[in-house]
């Protein structure tokens, strides 16, 4: 590779050295990730839902003494925060907070969704679907705070760089993103002039545009312009190996 401004592999080593010394943390996440320039949004769900799997089904299992504050909540909650802070996330009591918010709501709503089911004597859907459901909610609500979390410190370590729009993993991919797959925009500004409105943007960060998973369902990533194809295609198939 000629041009100066793309990345070779030889010199990923001493990029991931440069942005380290800039990061809180030390994870797979931010560390082998966001500090090579690179925010791949299936990655992000796929290895939370995976870290998570055993916090969420223990938090469903354990639901009504949860929200009641039980002696057990105390636990679980340490190793639900433990588990986000190895996948990312700093020490910061509101970051803590939410996470913990976000274990409760949808344990009410799980127990909200049994005392329907008993009340409508429904015998097509049984309490075991129901559970099922409710530790796959919260498995999706616990990727999308964690893509959350991410965005924010891919923002904050490249305010003024440019990155190309990736393209969505979704099966059904939002139309109005399609045109901007491939794009380049400067990260400060995130892409403008993408149709949405305020109530569906779940980060909201100080950008007049829109950067990949700031709307609600989004599942494009982004990669900044100096890392080649060929390195983001290298490192997101190592990733999945590991």
């Amino acid at each position: 590779m000629n041009d100066k401004n793309i990345i070779t592999i030889e010199e990923l080593e001493l990029k991931k050295k440069e942005k380290k010394k800039q990061l809180e943390h030390d994870s797979i996440i931010f560390y082998a990730m966001v500090a090579l320039g690179i925010f791949n949004c299936h990655f992000i769900d796929v290895t939370t839902k995976s870290t998570l799997q055993k916090q969420a089904i223990s938090i469903i299992d354990n639901a009504y003494e949860y929200i009641k504050n039980d002696s057990s909540t105390e636990e679980i909650n340490y190793k639900l925060v433990n588990s986000f802070r190895k996948l990312g996330m700093t020490k910061d009591t509101q970051k803590e907070k939410r996470v913990i918010d976000i274990a409760k709501k949808n344990s009410i709503e799980y127990i909200q969704d049994l005392q329907d089911l008993q009340d409508s004597k429904n015998d097509n859907i049984s309490e075991e679907y129901i559970k099922e459901k409710a530790i796959k909610k919260l498995r999706i609500s616990f990727s999308r705070h964690m893509q959350s979390i991410t965005l924010m410190e891919f923002y904050r370590l490249y305010l003024e760089e440019l990155a190309r729009w990736k393209r969505s993993t979704a099966k059904i991919p939002r139309k109005a993103h399609i045109p901007l797959y491939g794009r380049t925009f400067l990260i400060k500004t995130g892409m403008l002039n993408v149709p949405h409105t305020i109530d569906q943007i779940e980060t909201h960060l100080p950008c007049k545009g829109l950067l990949p998973t700031q709307l609600f369902g989004c599942q494009c990533s982004m990669v900044l312009v100096t890392v080649s194809e060929e390195v983001y295609e290298t490192f997101i198939k190592n990733m999945f190996r590991r």
